[in-house]
């Protein structure tokens, strides 16, 4: 991702570096533009991969040795001064334009960023599934983060299986390949049991980087007289082009990444390397024209600072305004100009520092200094920021649930729960086990909670985690006598027949929970089953026109298995704010009116369309979330939601004697 020195350079190199940085800033800016421009980052790792095995492997022949001080130095000194460099601007810049509730975990990413570990932080953080999903202005260091941890582990492997084929070199591609295979394997179970860590970690993703590697042994052991001819390498060179463009206008979210899916972007860069490696071809005046060599030139230092200028900008204005698409282009564009002065007034300027090359332990050790340092600045800063409090300083009345309820006019320092504190706003059953949380679990636990009266009706509660959600009321019901209950519930899994897709891949895990739990249902004979889910979240994520019907008939199908003698409801879903309204309201603690969402926007929903044209009953809670016009966040003292779509454990609870009311008048 970042320069090389100018030894064996290829402006072709420089080119296919435009093009990786191009597809990631425009993905960024206006994904819909590019959906698959993500795969950037895989063009990133192979050619760094290339060009520093290129350079250990040659220097191991000619020397016999590893020079591991002055290749760590190069390296600090090629990538450490423009990355703690925009960490700095960013912190400051984040300290003055994001949400106040957001600097915490934006020190906390900051100072695993300054210690080389960003991706395993956010790999640690992506794996919650509870964690909030706005995106953090560190987020795009990960690569660093992976390309960093591969500097310190490649020589030291490189050197390893020298030695142990140093007898017989024939093995050295395939001991190397093998490492190479083990990691894609990796990669491709673990994008399907947790995607976070198979897209941020090392280990997943060393085989894009060993690849490049690869290539670059292979290329340095080819006779000189065994050259490509210019047909050959420009049929080769197509083959790379072809499936880099299949990549970034083909790929999107919803493919499973990285798994075999990143085979694609890898593969075709390595074909434009090799084609390269051989003399120019018929694409040569494109990864070669001045243009392209200019921005190739800059592009390591374009990645750093586009993504703080789209993410602080998003989060300035409210991720519940997107931003305009011509805003969005010029934030894109403003990372020139920004990424080329810390070209020329950051990145080459280190790179000429002479004390390093005659000193590279000295360099090392300063470049570690710096990053600790900075680290410790951070933590030091981190205890003052997540001690501040997001609040007025006046209390307000509890107030029972009522339709067209009132937004708060100010957030009170009684507020339940706490701003900072939404977040772990969940239901009990996440904690002891009864929601499943895993993507790999196919067993219901099927928790029972009988009240004392023998009488009570039993509900079933099916569905994902809206209809976890509704468990604090419920339990309520139970402790008053009102309802016995039985929890089958599990994320990302609806209360449908609905093929559910995970990551672009079949959840299958899903449809054998479902299918167990319908007939675990046809063994308790409930009186009612109440069907809850997110519809939204699946809508997002199909891939047909036809969700409404889809999801419809799902619904349809799964309560045509329920027993005869059991009631199936449907609790429609509750409003969808498409921000998280904890976040908005530390910037905004006299207005809470101003993070409330629009009735229209936060209830129109396909699947609650469709939802209302089964021919079951149904229960509506809308009006005691949302008046006619506005969908208010903060209704007496207490927080509605605890992200942009769940509800809190407190306001749940407040809705358990109409939910009850509800549930009674079906009988």
């Amino acid at each position: 991702m970042h320069s090389e020195p100018r030894s064996n350079f290829r402006l072709d190199i420089q080119g296919l570096r435009a093009v990786a940085v191009i597809a990631v800033v425009v993905y960024h800016s206006i994904p819909d533009a590019l959906p698959g421009g993500y795969t950037g980052v895989d063009v990133f790792f192979v050619i760094s991969g290339f060009l520093i095995t290129d350079h250990l492997y040659r220097g191991y022949v000619a020397t016999g040795r590893v020079d591991f001080a002055k290749f760590y130095s190069r390296r600090a000194l090629r990538i450490l001064p423009a990355a703690l460099l925009v960490v700095l601007l960013t912190v400051v810049a984040s300290a003055i334009f994001l949400p106040p509730l957001l600097l915490e975990e934006t020190l906390s990413a900051a100072i695993a960023t300054a210690l080389y570990v960003p991706n395993m932080y956010f790999a640690f953080t992506g794996t919650n599934y509870l964690a909030e999903t706005v995106p953090s202005v560190f987020q795009h260091y990960w690569s660093l983060g992976v390309e960093e941890q591969f500097y310190v582990l490649w020589p030291l492997t490189l050197l390893l299986v020298l030695a142990i084929t140093k007898k017989n070199r024939r093995w050295l591609v395939p001991i190397l390949g093998i490492l190479i295979l083990v990691s894609f394997v990796a990669g491709i179970l673990l994008t399907v049991r947790s995607q976070p860590w198979a897209f941020f970690s090392l280990p997943t993703r060393a085989w894009e980087l060993g690849t490049g590697g690869v290539l670059a042994i292979v290329l340095a052991r080819l006779p000189k007289s065994v050259r490509l001819s210019r047909p050959v390498s420009g049929a080769i060179a197509a083959v790379g082009f072809a499936g880099l463009l299949w990549a970034f206008f083909v790929f999107d979210e919803t493919v499973a990444f990285p798994g075999v899916a990143a085979a694609i972007p890898v593969v075709s860069t390595a074909c434009l390397l090799l084609a390269g490696a051989h003399g120019s071809h018929v694409f040569s005046q494109i990864l070669t024209n001045r243009v392209a060599i200019f921005i190739g030139a800059i592009s390591y230092s374009m990645y750093l600072v586009h993504w703080p200028l789209i993410v602080i900008t998003e989060a300035h204005v409210g991720y519940e305004n997107p931003l305009p698409i011509w805003v969005a282009l010029v934030l894109g564009a403003c990372s020139v100009p920004l990424g080329y002065l810390s070209y020329r007034f950051v990145e080459q300027p280190t790179r000429r520092l002479r004390f390093a090359a005659s000193m590279p332990r000295r360099t090392v050790i300063m470049s570690t200094a710096v990053s600790a340092s900075i680290a410790a600045i951070l933590l030091i800063a981190l205890p003052a920021v997540s001690g501040r409090d997001f609040t007025t300083s006046r209390t307000a009345e509890a107030t029972n649930a009522r339709t067209s309820p009132m937004s708060a006019s100010y957030v009170p320092i009684n507020l339940r729960p706490a701003l900072r504190n939404a977040s772990d706003s969940v239901p009990a059953i996440y904690a002891d086990g009864c929601h499943d949380n895993t993507f790999t679990n196919t067993e219901p636990r099927a928790c029972e909670f009988d009240a004392a009266d023998e009488e009570a009706p039993l509900v079933a509660l099916v569905g994902d985690s809206h209809a976890a959600q509704w468990f604090p009321a419920l339990e309520r019901l139970v402790a008053d006598g009102r309802i016995s209950l039985v929890v089958y519930t599990k994320s990302s899994c609806p209360a449908s027949d609905y093929p559910v897709l995970l990551r672009g891949v079949a959840y299958g895990a899903c449809d054998d929970f479902r299918a167990a739990v319908q007939t675990d249902i046809q063994e308790r004979q409930p009186d009612i089953v109440l069907l809850s889910s997110y519809g939204d979240g699946y809508a997002a994520t199909s891939s047909t026109a036809t969700f409404s019907d889809d999801w419809k008939s799902g619904i349809e199908s799964f309560i045509k298995k329920l027993p005869a003698s059991t009631t199936p409801v449907v609790l429609l879903d509750t409003p969808n704010l498409r921000a998280t309204p904890a976040i908005c309201l530390s910037a905004h603690v006299d207005s809470p009116e101003d993070c409330a969402a629009s009735r229209a926007d936060a209830l129109d929903s396909d699947a609650t369309r469709a939802e209302r044209m089964l021919k079951v009953q149904e229960i509506d809670m809308s009006d005691y979330f949302c008046d006619s016009r506005l969908c208010p966040v903060i209704i007496g003292n207490e927080l509605v939601y605890r992200d942009s779509h769940h509800v809190t454990v407190e306001w749940s609870e407040r809705l358990a004697g109409v939910l009850g009311d509800r549930i009674e008048s079906i009988q």
